[in-house]
């Protein structure tokens, strides 16, 4: 028996809370202010119900009984319920349910909650504030722009603060409103691809406290692939139903041991970076915050060089951020915004060396012509377009890997998704997120020149 994590308190198992969606960040249209801010605006705090389904709560299991390598039974797969429908059965309210008893260290944490919580609600406000100036004429300045996005930023932040402090309560009680938090933060996280070691953390103790819903198992696995605990995502994978289990996780779970092998490998050349200080690194501020690029001088050196020269000549400033498909990428450096530009300069490939990086969460990863309906690549044809993946990928299918984000993940994650294979339907379009300026922010100890070839030889 192999637990995720050992749950002190069963009373957690017997929760039903109801889940409040609070706007993380409206979204700013790159050219404007879209409806969908209006709507971020003006429901900020509209409730949605989530209720624990029936068949997840044990009042029989012991309290340390968690999430096991044993099959479940039937009625405790993963319940799929859609964020704004409520789960078949009456919601109970937090408020109807016993007052907890805390110690000292327990009222500090709930305290701490709290406190975070109101500065929450005061960022929240500060921005829709702005957002109503803005809309009504007060101020539409340029300034008014940039103070949003900035707001923006701070919700973002408030959001996390927030998170963590709810964390912090439920690893010692399960405080109903922070449980709420935490259910609906995941909630969030999942449909955004916001992956990391937190999200596996809140998903796997609420999986582990009775909650079953698909969501947090799909949270939690790919979040347990994204920090290496493989063994623990195969347990989750393997536990949602075949039918429920979409393209992407089944791919994951098929891919476990090439998956494990690459961030093994990662890691290793994580450990080595740290002690170098002369890797590049470029900040890219976009319409959805800020983000910082290392570069992987060593083992693409002039798939950097390329990229450097690039950012140096303002190339991305402006561009679009054109394609931005879940669970997989979002792609860039394309002038005319269509895939279909580039620089007007090819570099060969660096994919195919000793030393080549694998492409993680976070990767960047140099994209290239295609070679018809192949799925294959047209040899050395890499310009300016370039992809940060959002979910690891087993092989980099002969694209050279160059960087990888060390801060802002959670910024590349919240841009607008704008997937060609989905249809648009009657929906109005709203431009994509855009990249507003890149520079180097540290360069290598040697500049390097970038070498460039012509195509097809």
């Amino acid at each position: 028996m192999s637990d995720l994590f050992v749950n002190p308190h069963q009373r957690f198992r017997q929760l039903v809370v109801m889940g409040l969606f609070l706007v993380v960040s409206a979204n700013w249209a790159v050219r404007g202010w879209s409806q969908d801010e209006v709507d971020a605006g003006a429901g900020a705090s509209a409730p949605v119900k989530v209720v624990e389904p029936a068949s997840a709560v044990s009042t029989e299991t012991e309290p340390e009984q968690t999430i096991s390598t044993e099959p479940k039974p039937a009625d405790s797969k993963p319940k799929e319920v859609e964020p704004s429908d409520p789960a078949e059965g009456e919601p109970l309210d937090p408020a109807t349910m016993p007052p907890l008893e805390l110690n000292e260290e327990e009222q500090q944490l709930v305290d701490s909650f709290d406190a975070q919580h109101a500065k929450l609600v005061t960022a929240i406000a500060a921005m829709r504030e702005t957002y109503l100036n803005y809309m009504n004429g007060v101020d539409s300045s340029r300034q008014a722009e940039i103070q949003y996005r900035e707001k923006r930023n701070e919700v973002r932040e408030q959001m996390n603060a927030t998170y963590d402090a709810a964390l912090d309560i439920i690893r010692r009680l399960p405080h109903p409103e922070a449980v709420q938090f935490v259910l609906t933060w995941i909630q969030h996280r999942e449909s955004t691809d916001i992956y990391d070691a937190g999200t596996y953390e809140g998903a796997a103790r609420l999986i582990d406290g009775g909650f079953n819903y698909l969501f947090l198992f799909n949270a939690a696995a790919r979040s347990a692939v994204v920090s290496g605990q493989f063994e623990k995502a195969k347990l989750l994978l393997e536990t949602i139903e075949k039918d429920k289990l979409e393209k992407h996780d089944a791919a994951l779970l098929y891919q476990l041991e090439e998956l494990e092998k690459n961030f093994n490998r990662e890691q290793e050349f994580i450990k080595m970076d740290s002690e170098n200080t002369t890797l590049p690194q470029v900040k890219m501020s976009t319409t959805r915050g800020d983000v910082v690029i290392e570069l992987f001088a060593d083992q693409a050196p002039n798939t950097v060089a390329n990229f450097v020269s690039l950012v140096d000549n303002g190339f991305y400033d402006g561009l679009d951020f054109y394609q931005v498909i879940d669970h997989l990428l979002a792609l860039t450096g394309d002038p005319s915004g269509n895939g279909s530009g580039n620089s007007g300069k090819y570099i060969a490939d660096e994919h195919d060396t000793p030393d080549a990086r694998p492409p993680m969460r976070g990767s960047l990863m140099m994209a290239k012509l295609p070679m018809g309906e192949s799925g294959e690549f047209v040899p050395n044809s890499a310009s300016s377009q370039f992809a940060i993946l959002l979910l690891p990928l087993a092989h980099a299918r002969n694209q050279t890997v160059f960087g990888r984000v060390i801060s802002g993940m959670d910024v590349i994650s919240s841009l607008r998704r704008v997937d060609p294979n989905k249809e648009k339907g009657k929906k109005v379009q709203v431009p994509p997120d855009r990249i507003l300026t890149a520079e180097v922010i540290r360069r290598p100890a040697t500049p390097v020149e970038p070498k460039y070839i012509t195509l097809g030889r």
